[in-house]
């Protein structure tokens, strides 16, 4: 019988769980996921920017020799001059059984393969990506195969999968048509494969790294899928700043090892404000041309041959990850598990979000808080300034004189009863001058916290009547009239002195009322001034809240729809499970039977180990061992 040894009955191993991830696959795609052609096969996407080393990245994974990289690396490019982004469309690459190029796409599957040389593979390549650039979205070949001829390549083993390494067109792209077929393109490609090589330069982290430079919303989440997306980083060890960190390391610890570099990339991709352990999805490499062109400039180095040891570590890593990402089990254990490792994601995702919404929140109330302050600071000193204005009005009243203290005319200082005496009329005089100074002298007192006035001044007038008085040489007048004619003179030169004083009075207080006047205008001024200051503040504020209010409404939609997409795994990992289990059971219960009716104890100790073997798988997919 042909199940009559161990290793036909262990063939047998993992054809349930093939099974079941082609059932679940055929969703996606049902003419490329049928159970005979996902057996063997292991389905890679290349992602990454424009002129970043892609193509050379999968040329050395597939197999060209160094030495013919220029040379294959020059007809793919499709008489495209280097600088300038040369992948069209998709690209599988695979080993040709001639020396000859073959190329096919989409179309061409029934149809006889045609023998190309170089420049007819280049020509072709020119004549399709012209194709695609004329087109833009309309354009209908979503993916080509070129078979490299065998002239190109190393020598591989007789055991080596058939893996199937999809170079996607530049997200970069310079032509806005090319573009908008990238997009349509790479979108279902990244969705169904078993591994995503997302390439950048270590210069250029930011193009991975930055969620705006992810347009596709299957990568903003590659940080937290390990096992599906790897990260190349190019240039390297011809990068001065990386060369100097594996010199310096070397020096300093007297060895280099892959953990060094992948913490030191590490460390560089969390100064891009992110807070994750990347290190075991991190590749630092030197590809193609740029790696023979740093071996020739570095034939002196005695870092170099550290390096090589490295370089080589990372690839052979790198190819162990390729060729076990499509394991039956492996593929069973990412679909069963990710429902797990999305709710574990989810918990930490909004225990850091809800934390940000609260700060956010805070923020919002404490700035609100400061515009309330500000207003209720701008509404009183509007009040300060109408009570200002108020004042000042009050001031600029000729009112405001009718209270004001003056020098009145001493009425108690009666004219002399002998009516025609000079001294009796000197006196009078006299004393309605000291009663005037004495009033001067009170009312100056009396307006000291407000203003200074001068000292007493007599008049001209009254000088010259009490000098004339002063010149009489009799002291009896002889006419009667000479006598009224005096007495009227130093009364009216008193009522004129009295005037005089009050003149300096209102003069003096009009200075200092016109002094308030300007200082209170020169306050509301300010107050104007600081309104405008703390309305400058208040904008701040408001823009401050918008701002917030903005971040606040785009972290709750963005923690809605990492929960959702969360969620989608969840139901994805539930609907993974339920072509799993029966398939598993189905499995279980045909090995028991075979275990059951085989009648040879041997056979029947084999059904009995694969029995035990499928149960241990199970509990790998439900990562429990």
């Amino acid at each position: 019988m042909i199940n009559s040894t161990w290793y036909n009955i262990y063939q047998q191993r993992y054809d349930w769980a093939k099974i079941a991830y082609s059932k679940f696959m055929r969703n996606f795609d049902s003419q490329l996921y049928s159970s005979s052609s996902i057996k063997d096969q292991i389905f890679i996407s290349v992602y990454g920017p424009s002129q970043v080393g892609k193509t050379s990245l999968i040329l050395e994974l597939v197999g060209v020799s160094a030495e013919s990289y220029y040379h294959v690396e020059n007809v793919l490019r499709g008489e495209r001059g280097y600088g300038r982004s040369s992948t069209s469309t998709i690209v599988r690459y695979r080993a040709s059984e001639n020396d000859y190029w073959f190329i096919t796409t989409d179309s061409d599957k029934n149809k006889e393969l045609i023998q190309l040389n170089d420049e007819q593979a280049k020509s072709y390549l020119s004549r399709l990506r012209s194709k695609m650039e004329s087109s833009g979205s309309s354009f209908s070949i979503e993916s080509i195969t070129i078979f490299i001829p065998k002239k190109y390549l190393v020598k591989k083993s007789n055991n080596d999968k058939d893996i199937i390494i999809k170079d996607l067109p530049g997200v970069k792209a310079d032509n806005d048509k090319e573009r908008a077929f990238v997009l349509k393109v790479i979108k279902k490609n990244i969705e169904i494969s078993d591994l995503v090589l997302m390439v950048t330069t270590i210069d250029n982290l930011g193009l991975i790294v930055q969620p705006e430079n992810l347009e596709l919303d299957e990568l903003q989440d590659w940080m937290i899928k390990p096992h599906r997306f790897k990260v190349i980083l190019t240039r390297f060890f011809s990068d001065a700043s990386s060369y100097n960190f594996c010199a310096t390391s070397l020096n300093k610890n007297g060895s280099l090892t892959k953990s060094d570099i992948r913490k030191h990339i590490n460390d560089q991709i969390n100064t891009h404000d992110n807070e994750w352990e990347l290190s075991q999805q991190l590749y630092a490499l030197e590809l193609g041309q740029s790696w023979i062109s740093y071996l020739n400039s570095a034939k002196e180095d005695t870092v170099l041959e550290h390096i090589k040891l490295i370089r080589e570590s990372f690839f052979d890593e790198l190819k162990e990850v390729i060729y076990s990402s499509n394991n039956p089990i492996s593929r069973l254990a990412y679909g069963y598990q990710i429902g797990k490792v999305a709710e574990k994601i989810k918990e930490i995702k909004n225990t850091k979000a809800e934390k940000e919404i609260v700060s956010i929140t805070e923020q919002i109330k404490k700035n609100k808080m400061k515009i309330q302050k500000d207003s209720g600071y701008i509404k009183e000193t509007y009040k300060h300034i109408a009570r200002i204005s108020q004042n000042n009005e009050k001031i600029i009243d000729e009112r405001g004189f009718s209270s004001l203290k003056t020098v009145i005319y001493p009425e108690h200082i009666h004219p002399p009863k002998i009516g025609n005496n000079v001294n009796e009329l000197k006196n009078m005089l006299t004393h309605l001058i000291i009663h005037l100074n004495e009033q001067w002298d009170i009312l100056t007192r009396s307006y000291s916290s407000l203003f200074k006035l001068p000292e007493f001044r007599t008049i001209d007038e009254v000088v010259s009547i009490q000098s004339k008085l002063d010149s009489y040489k009799l002291s009896s007048y002889w006419i009667p009239q000479n006598y009224e004619e005096d007495l009227h003179r130093v009364i009216e030169s008193i009522n004129n002195q009295v005037d005089e004083l009050n003149k300096v009075i209102y003069q003096y207080y009009n200075g200092y009322r016109y002094g308030i006047y300007q200082k209170n205008l020169d306050e509301i001024k300010t107050l104007n001034n600081r309104i405008y200051q703390v309305k400058q503040r208040q904008e701040k504020y408001q823009k401050r809240v918008i701002n917030l209010q903005s971040d606040l409404t785009y972290c709750k939609s963005s923690l809605k729809k990492f929960n959702e997409e969360r969620d989608q795994e969840i139901e994805h990992s539930k609907n993974f499970t339920k072509y799993i289990e029966p398939e598993f059971k189905d499995a279980l219960n045909q090995f028991s039977k075979k275990a059951m009716s085989e009648t040879d104890e041997k056979k029947r100790i084999y059904w009995i180990l694969l029995l035990r073997l499928i149960k241990i798988d199970f509990e790998t997919v439900k990562g429990k061992s």
